[in-house]
């Protein structure tokens, strides 16, 4: 049962319908998602943009935890995205990653705007919807959900779970 079970499966897929998407992973935490999507989709070389206003853990895997292996970063602020298609690196920007509200200032970034300047240029969209929640922003092109379930999923604290929701082949590559 450690790859897969019943009881996981249901919780997978009820998340995905919630969200509007094919299909999720769940995982121990928040943290351990965001670490499955980074690990699994980036590698040496590849370039990362991130919001300054994110979680703190989240920040702390980006550029430090990554910036080891080889992985380059941008940080940016809600106020640039209106700016943020100068930011990607041709050939190099592999995602965005942003959080709807953020995570503890509970700014509110345009998830339109992002995620078509990221279809534009070829770059995964992933949000970390935690504090929307998985019924919440289903309804734009964003690639990839996060979640961390131990807070708006069960009601902060009880329980400890993470989720990545998103088509069946990001999820897949993602679970290998």
């Amino acid at each position: 049962s450690r790859v897969e079970n019943p009881t996981v499966q249901s919780l997978e897929l009820q998340l995905a319908r919630l969200q509007g998407r094919e299909s999720g992973l769940a995982v121990a935490s928040g943290v351990a998602a965001l670490s499955a999507v980074l690990l699994s989709l980036v590698k040496a070389g590849d370039h990362v943009i991130f919001f300054w206003e994110s979680y703190k853990p989240t920040r702390h895997l980006i550029r430090d935890l990554l910036g080891k292996f080889g992985v380059e970063t941008t940080g940016l602020f809600v106020e640039d995205v209106p700016r943020l298609e100068s930011h990607f690196r041709a050939g190099k920007t592999k995602l965005l990653l942003f959080e709807s509200p953020t995570n503890p200032i509970l700014r509110v970034p345009r998830i339109d705007t992002m995620t078509e300047a990221c279809r534009k240029q070829g770059v995964l969209s992933v949000l970390d919807n935690t504090l929307a929640g998985p019924h919440n922003h289903g309804q734009f092109d964003v690639d990839i959900f996060v979640h961390s379930l131990t807070k708006f999923v069960s009601g902060h604290g009880d329980v400890m779970g993470g989720a990545v929701l998103a088509s069946r082949t990001l999820i897949s590559q993602v679970r290998s």
